[in-house]
């Protein structure tokens, strides 16, 4: 990881920037409008959560998902879930975290089974990509993405002593416990 991220950001900074900056006007314009003559009340909280939620979401995976509601609120619950077991697991004492943990599991892997459904087809378009683009593909190189999914698929898929490289499942768990451990 230390890698992609290494040589994404010094590569292709302005461009995850302009991506992030796009994303925060316009959920800046859904969430407090176009209206400047009329004033209307917002929760501070939820606009900022929603602000933060969707330029994480764009440099991590893309236009695609950060616009998506249904996406965005999965994938908190998701993260507010993992949150909680892991509060848990330290806090409780050690003989009622096997209970406790029972009681989550359940919760936890269908919560996480929503998030890797809505993940997958997008890995899988993503990895179509890239294959794209190394085949010489002039099109699919002028509109490459500049969010970080790519650029691991595009790590993942070079390395070809990795026997998972062209598995979307296995990518998108990845990515999940990645992103549960991100606020």
């Amino acid at each position: 990881m230390d890698k992609i991220v290494g040589r994404f950001l010094t590569r292709n900074l302005g461009s995850v920037q302009a991506d992030v900056a796009d994303e925060i006007k316009a959920a800046v314009d859904s969430t407090l409008g176009h209206d400047v003559h009329t004033w209307h009340e917002v929760n501070l909280v939820q606009t900022f959560q929603t602000l933060g939620d969707r330029s994480g979401i764009r440099a991590l995976f893309g236009l695609e998902l950060c616009r998506d509601r249904h996406f965005v609120r999965v994938l908190n619950h998701y993260k507010v879930l993992m949150g909680i077991g892991i509060f848990l697991s330290g806090q409780l004492p050690p003989i009622i975290r096997p209970v406790v943990g029972a009681l989550l599991v359940l919760p936890f892997r269908f919560c996480k089974a929503r998030a890797t459904r809505l993940l997958t087809p997008v890995i899988k378009k993503c990895m179509q990509e890239v294959a794209d683009e190394e085949t010489g593909d002039d099109m699919a190189r002028e509109t490459a993405r500049n969010d970080f999914l790519t650029q691991s698929i595009r790590a993942i898929m070079k390395d070809s002593h990795n026997a998972y490289r062209n598995d979307a499942q296995y990518v998108a768990d990845q990515f999940l416990v990645l992103v549960s451990s991100v606020p």
